[in-house]
């Protein structure tokens, strides 16, 4: 597959650089942001804690030229109230300089265009005095050092942030039966600010598949989170409402307070139709790599890109067409048909290729009595290529607990790969269809991910309790996904 150098610094990173080669290959472009990160020692930001304490001095001044307006002292704490604004409104512009510095002087552009990217995503903005300009350090502190590592950690840094608090007034919600609403006379509000942007932006999207009893739900767990008056942040546990909460069908239990927090943020961070897969997602034996088809700058078709996928080469203009897993197949000795299985309706083109393959689908069962079966078996006895294909189709009709396969299509299949993985064979392909979709695809989406989350559980139920877990490999390509 053909690598643009050129192509990949525009589109990844800030453009051509006159003095800085652009990178050689994917690899160098995704091990540059395991790499210390040069650019930010070269030019650095500070952190948030500057903000903190321009806040505090500033307070400070304020009250006294409050106190004391008419005096001498009162003026001119005044006066320095207004210069420490003025000051970090000049080290903002700084901030801005330096920002640019990186983009023009990095040699990991593509971690400066994750930077904005994330940014933008986990939008937060002061909205008066000294926290307007508090923006580049809230992206230094929460969102920076996080872009290489798991969404799961940029969600919950971003979302429990006090500049995200502050943005999104979560600092004076509270539940309506916390204790703090008990001890006051006036009721309390609480905002929906914080958890409506976490499902409709950070997460789900707009028109997911959430209702306003998950936004409540979730607002109501989001209570709690607050910061200090110099912006640390901290757990308000007398602002929490009491009791348990159901966000998107999971109770999430009052007496775990930020565990319960980080728990909702970790489940979201996955699709609800992947919920089944949680406790895998937990575990560490889950794991998502995205498939990547071709350069579309020369090649816009779709086709091609599965072309690609398939072949695992880009020399299809020397016709290859066969597969990548069945090229494999003919490098290993003693293989047999029944080493490698192509299961489902769909061609399998990976297996595509001289190497024998075994073919199932969910339709093969073949519902014989013991009687007729060995009828067929008398009246094909005398002709090898009929007995042999019988003997097949009876194989290939139940699973190695002697049991056709039950539920869904992709029940089936995942049953049957199992079978076949717990016996002799080595390889077990197959295609999930229903990712390629156009419009409605909160409708569609969900269906195709739920078979997926069920298919990967049937595969560890009926192999992985006895296999090595990286020995699957699970793929799914798509336009949509």
């Amino acid at each position: 597959m053909n690598f643009n150098p050129h192509i990949a610094e525009c589109r990844f990173g800030y453009g051509l650089s006159p003095i800085i080669a652009a990178p050689s290959g994917l690899t160098e472009m995704l091990d540059g942001l395991q790499e210390p990160d040069d650019a930010q020692a070269q030019f650095p930001i500070p952190p948030f804690r500057y903000m903190q304490d321009a806040l505090a001095r500033r307070r400070r001044w304020s009250s006294y030229a409050r106190k004391f307006p008419d005096t001498a002292e009162g003026k001119e704490a005044q006066k320095k109230s207004r210069d420490i604004l003025c000051a970090v409104r000049q080290d903002h512009d700084g901030w801005f300089a330096q920002v640019m510095l990186r983009r023009i002087n990095t040699r990991t552009a593509f971690r400066e265009r994750l930077v904005a990217f994330w940014a933008d995503h986990f939008t937060a903005v002061g909205k008066g005095g000294l926290l307007r300009a508090a923006a580049p350090l809230y992206v230094e502190k929460s969102l920076r050092p996080h872009i290489a590592g798991k969404f799961t950690d940029l969600l919950i840094f971003a979302v429990t942030h006090p500049l995200m608090l502050h943005y999104l007034d979560q600092n004076t919600s509270a539940g309506p039966n916390s204790p703090l609403a008990q001890r006051r006379n006036r009721p309390i509000g609480l905002n929906e600010n914080l958890a409506r942007e976490v499902l409709e932006l950070h997460t789900l999207r707009v028109q997911g598949p959430y209702d306003q009893r998950d936004v409540h739900e979730l607002a109501t767990l989001l209570t709690g989170l607050a910061a200090t008056r110099n912006y640390s942040f901290k757990f308000c546990q007398n602002m929490t409402e009491p009791g348990p909460k159901t966000v998107l069908g999971r109770t999430y239990g009052a007496e775990e307070g930020m565990r319960a927090i980080r728990k909702v943020l970790n489940d979201l961070a996955l699709h609800p139709a992947l919920a089944s897969l949680m406790p895998l997602w937990h575990a560490q034996e889950l794991g998502f790599i995205h498939a990547v088809s071709a350069p579309y700058r020369d090649k816009r078709s779709y086709f091609d890109g599965q072309d690609l996928l398939e072949a695992g080469t880009d020399a299809l203009a020397g016709g290859v067409r066969d597969g990548w897993l069945n090229r494999m197949l003919q490098e290993v000795p003693g293989i047999r048909a029944d080493t490698a299985y192509a299961i489902g309706n769909s061609d399998i083109r990976v297996l595509d290729a001289a190497a024998p393959v075994a073919n199932w689908a969910p339709e093969a069962n073949l519902r014989l009595s013991p009687q007729a079966l060995r009828l067929a078996e008398l009246v094909m006895e005398d002709d090898p290529a009929l007995h042999a294909a019988l003997a097949e189709a009876e194989m290939l009709s139940v699973t190695a607990s002697g049991q056709s396969p039950q539920g869904r299509a992709h029940n089936k299949i995942a049953q049957f790969a199992a079978s076949r993985l717990r016996g002799d064979a080595r390889v077990a392909a197959f295609s999930l269809g229903g990712w390629d979709t156009h419009r409605r695809q909160d409708r569609a989406l969900p269906r195709s991910l739920t078979a997926l989350a069920d298919t990967l559980l049937t595969l560890k139920s009926g192999v992985l309790e006895e296999w090595i877990v990286r020995d699957v490999i699970t793929g799914v390509v798509g336009k949509a996904c």
